[in-house]
């Protein structure tokens, strides 16, 4: 069964990425990114998510992966880091260096990465993987934020997209694959995704 690592589960997209795991079945190690989330809509989540056994909120250093793990998915929603100060971000991608130092010589076989709107953020988290030789099997690069503007439905639409992506996940075998949402359906591209 597949395990899941994710970097930060009550932003808009991570949300929606943890609750389309967890009702599949599978096991959901959290890494708490500090989300600047008021009390009330935590507890909300958290009645969703965080009572479900299969929910694993953990430091790093606790981050123990189950043996019989066949594969492990290493899910990073940037898109939902660019609300985060500065200061705050610097810390979260500390975070995601410690994650990598743990994970070099782990059987991690999948990366999905959500792309911000903000192009640095994004160039930052390349240059990490390319320091740390992070190359699982399948890596997906999803650039989808600019269809959420202005949207009254936009918790719906990304729950949509996201049941949507993971079958198109499970399509693909071993690659780098970039994917970008035009007129409502994802798109995959030969060139990685850019701002504008």
């Amino acid at each position: 069964m597949t395990q899941n690592i994710l970097l930060g589960a009550f932003g808009e997209v991570g949300f929606e990425i943890c609750q389309f795991l967890l009702e599949r079945g599978e096991v959901v190690y959290h890494l708490s990114v500090e989300y600047p989330i008021n009390e009330e809509e935590l507890e909300d989540k958290l009645m969703f998510i965080g009572r479900n056994d299969n929910f694993k909120d953990c430091e790093l250093k606790d981050l123990s992966i189950e043996e019989e793990s066949k594969s492990l998915r290493f899910i990073i929603p940037l898109l939902d880091w660019d609300s985060f100060h500065s200061n705050h971000i610097e810390g979260v991608f500390q975070r995601v260096k410690e994650m990598l130092d743990e994970q070099e010589n782990s059987q991690t076989t999948e990366m999905l990465l959500i792309q911000s709107k903000n192009r640095h953020y994004t160039s930052q988290m390349e240059q990490l993987f390319i320091q740390h030789d992070f190359q699982p099997t399948k890596q997906f690069f999803v650039w989808f934020d600019s269809c959420m503007d202005n949207r009254d439905d936009a918790n719906q639409w990304i729950r949509k997209k996201v049941n949507d992506f993971f079958s198109i996940m499970e399509e693909k075998s071993e690659g780098v694959f970039h994917f970008q949402v035009e007129d409502n359906q994802f798109i995959e591209r030969n060139d990685p995704l850019t701002n504008g």
